[in-house]
């Protein structure tokens, strides 16, 4: 009962809309102007929420700004699935469903403040690498991370599914499950032999901007207009 919206390499895409078609996905090919509109539209109140999920799979680095616009989904009750590679892994990064989950925004801010090596991360990120020489996914490993997002969907199809039997049960009112939930986990998959970690990770809360600078030679508890007066 869920649609699917797939997008990206065709080498990782294919197999992620056969896995998810076989769940019983209704499964949608999709551009990133498509996704764009989808981000921006108005919620359908007519349908119901947790419906609709979007997956966009890369078989290269993240280029910077493509996700910024899709990281607005989960606003819109829209799940937002993805994942891409970086030399001879493969990430696959939690699913987001609603506004407060895990956005690749997130994600990248996490990995930077978790290594040391931030500056080459961030400059690798921006397109300062040398040369990709894989390995590219072959069929096994792309079986793998489908099988792999295909699972997440089938976790979140459930999870919705329950919420709703569980609000309608007590009133409306939704129970929060114990412990860390699937939408908290970073996978990443070594293409050369197949095996992937996980990783808890968790939103990055917004922060207050800082304040403006006084000017040069306003005193302390003295405002710029006293200053120039």
């Amino acid at each position: 009962g869920r649609t699917v919206h797939v997008l990206g390499d065709p080498v990782l895409t294919g197999p992620v809309a056969r896995c998810a078609g076989a769940e019983g996905a209704e499964v949608r090919r999709i551009t990133p102007d498509q996704v764009a509109e989808l981000a921006r539209a108005v919620p359908d109140r007519g349908r119901p929420e947790g419906c609709v999920a979007v997956v966009w799979c890369l078989d290269s680095p993240v280029p910077e700004g493509l996700w910024d616009t899709a990281d607005r989904l989960p606003d819109r009750r829209i799940a937002w699935l993805r994942s891409h590679r970086e030399g001879s892994h493969s990430w696959i990064e939690p699913l987001a469903a609603a506004p407060g989950d895990v956005t690749s925004r997130h994600v990248r801010l996490r990995r930077l403040a978790a290594t040391p090596a931030h500056r080459e991360l961030a400059a690798y990120w921006a397109g300062h690498r040398t040369p990709d020489t894989g390995p590219h996914p072959t069929e096994a490993s792309a079986a793998l991370i489908a099988a792999l997002l295909t699972a997440d969907l089938i976790a979140w199809a459930e999870a919705e599914a329950e919420a709703e039997a569980e609000a309608e049960a007590a009133g409306g009112v939704r129970r929060q499950p114990a412990g860390l939930p699937p939408r908290r986990r970073l996978r990443r998959i070594d293409l050369r032999d197949l095996t992937f970690t996980e990783h808890p990770v968790l939103p990055v809360p917004d922060v207050a901007p800082l304040p403006v600078p006084a000017p040069v030679g306003t005193r302390a508890g003295e405002s710029a207009a006293e200053a120039r007066a």
